[in-house]
């Protein structure tokens, strides 16, 4: 029938919510917040969540997601509040393995910023005419 699977919560590794998506977010969790649940527009409360986001709640808090399950869990479309992390982790930018991401969402935004400075925080003098009027 329509009931709950048996997989639903086993696979969260006894990790909260906000835990887990301040993790994956590379964000931290403020006291009080480690069992709070939003309804996707900031207002806190115990809302109940959709079996489809219970589903991908469950597939993205895990250790090591499974990019396969993944995968076949997006074909029908994400979640809002799981979109970002889900599509970063399908198309490679983030790491499946949670103990890695924040280190390497870090790292990626450290060599976008060089990256930004070294093409972007040049002074005019240097520039070509052809770049200068095309940032203009």
């Amino acid at each position: 029938g329509g009931g709950a699977s048996e997989n639903d919560g086993s696979r969260s590794g006894g990790l909260s919510f906000a835990t887990a998506q301040a993790a994956t977010h590379g964000g931290a969790v403020e006291e009080g917040e480690a069992n709070a649940n939003t309804n996707g527009d900031g207002v806190g409360g115990a809302q109940k969540l959709s079996y489809k986001e219970q589903t991908f709640e469950n597939a993205i808090i895990v250790p090591v997601v499974d990019l396969r399950d993944l995968r076949k869990l997006g074909w029908n479309g994400v979640p809002p509040k799981w979109r970002s992390t889900a599509w970063q982790m399908l198309l490679g930018y983030l790491p499946a393995n949670a103990s890695r991401r924040n280190r390497t969402l870090r790292r990626k935004r450290d060599e976008y910023r060089d990256a930004v400075s070294q093409h972007y925080d040049v002074p005019d003098e240097s520039r070509t005419n052809m770049e200068q009027d095309t940032l203009r």
